[in-house]
C-alpha cells in the first residue's frame, strides 16, 4: 500500500507540475540547481565516518529556519531542531559510516514554480572524481527554494 501512495503522489506532483508548465525539457533556474547540488554533497559528507554536528550545522545552513524535510513512506516531518537532532542522534550510534567518494547523480530535473522536481541516484566517484551512479532505482525529491534557501524538501521514495 506504501508503493502505491508513493506513486499516487508523484503522478499527482507530476500532473500538478504539467498545469504550470513545465516539461521534461524545463531547467529550474541554475541558482536553485546549485542549491541542490550543495546539499547532495554536504549530505553525502554527513553520511561519511568521522563526521560531526559541525558537518550536520554546513548542511543546514543551505535551509531557511523554518525548513521541513517530509518523507511520507517513513513517516518524517522534521523541522530544522529535529532534523538536527535526528542526524546527531545517528551520528552518535554511528550510523553514518561511509568511506569518502559517496555521491549524488542529479538524472533528471523539472522546474515548477518555486519547486524543482529531482530524480537522483547514489554512487561512487570514480579515479576522476566523477560520480558513478550505482544501479538502484533512482529516488524522487521536491525541493522548494526559497530567498535561496531549501525551504521545504519532500521525499518522494
Amino acid at each position: 500500500m506504501n508503493d502505491f501512495k508513493v506513486l499516487l503522489r508523484s503522478s499527482i506532483t507530476a500532473l500538478a507540475l504539467s498545469f504550470t508548465g513545465a516539461s521534461l525539457a524545463d531547467t529550474p533556474p541554475s541558482d536553485d540547481i546549485a542549491l541542490i547540488e550543495r546539499y547532495f554533497d554536504r549530505l553525502t559528507t554527513v553520511y561519511e565516518s568521522g563526521s560531526d554536528a559541525d558537518d550536520v550545522d554546513a548542511l543546514l545552513s543551505l535551509m531557511h529556519p523554518e525548513v521541513r524535510y517530509l518523507h511520507s513512506r517513513y513517516g518524517a516531518d522534521l523541522t530544522r531542531q529535529s532534523w538536527r537532532a535526528a542526524f546527531v542522534r545517528n551520528m552518535d550510534r554511528g550510523a553514518y559510516d561511509d568511506a569518502p567518494g559517496l555521491c549524488v547523480e542529479i538524472a533528471a530535473s523539472i522546474a515548477g514554480y518555486e519547486h524543482t522536481a529531482i530524480s537522483y541516484r547514489y554512487g561512487r566517484e570514480d579515479s576522476h572524481g566523477i560520480c558513478q551512479p550505482d544501479n538502484e532505482p533512482g529516488m524522487l525529491a521536491v525541493f522548494w527554494v526559497e530567498g535561496g534557501l531549501i525551504r521545504q524538501i519532500e521525499e518522494l521514495w
